[in-house]
């Protein structure tokens, strides 16, 4: 038995209260300075910020029932063994960090809204580099650019003696 370093669980990204502050927003300006930010700019100002976090929101819940409940229901891969061909994230990011185990590839980044673990070694990670002995819970998804390509979303670390 090792040491659980990570363990999926319901994150909600600030991602929707963008979109929010700048509805906030668009209509404070309206209302201080309605000569300069008209009713109809402030209308369409609002209504696109407001799609954009629905839609922020819709793939956040979308996120979740596909990842954590998954993983709460027991529905994910294992894979055991050492960390090979690590690539940290470099601290002003610009890359993503990767890794294998055992032929299986993860990649993840801080910098990126998504479920699951994503914490880079530079900012407080807990995969720390080639030979880490570890046993780590995946979910295979889509990939979140939408082409077509798989992607191992990591649930579950747990660090083996």
């Amino acid at each position: 038995m090792g040491t659980v370093l990570y363990e999926c669980e319901w994150v909600f990204d600030r991602g929707p209260f963008i979109p929010l502050i700048m509805i906030v927003g668009g209509i404070l300006f309206h209302f201080a300075d309605p000569k300069r930010f008209p009713r109809a700019a402030m209308v369409v100002f609002v209504t696109i910020s407001a799609l954009v976090g629905g839609f922020i929101l819709v793939d956040q819940i979308d996120q979740y029932n596909k990842i954590v409940v998954a993983y709460q229901q027991g529905d994910y891969q294992i894979v055991e063994g050492y960390v090979e061909n690590f690539h940290p994230m470099p601290e002003g990011g610009h890359d993503n960090e990767h890794f294998e185990i055992d032929g299986i590839y993860f990649e993840y980044s801080d910098f990126t809204a998504q479920q699951g673990y994503h914490n880079a070694l530079s900012r407080g990670g807990v995969i720390t580099g080639d030979g880490q002995h570890l046993r780590i819970g995946y979910i295979i998804m889509e990939s979140a650019t939408g082409n077509q390509m798989l992607e191992n979303v990591i649930v579950y670390i747990e660090e083996l003696p």
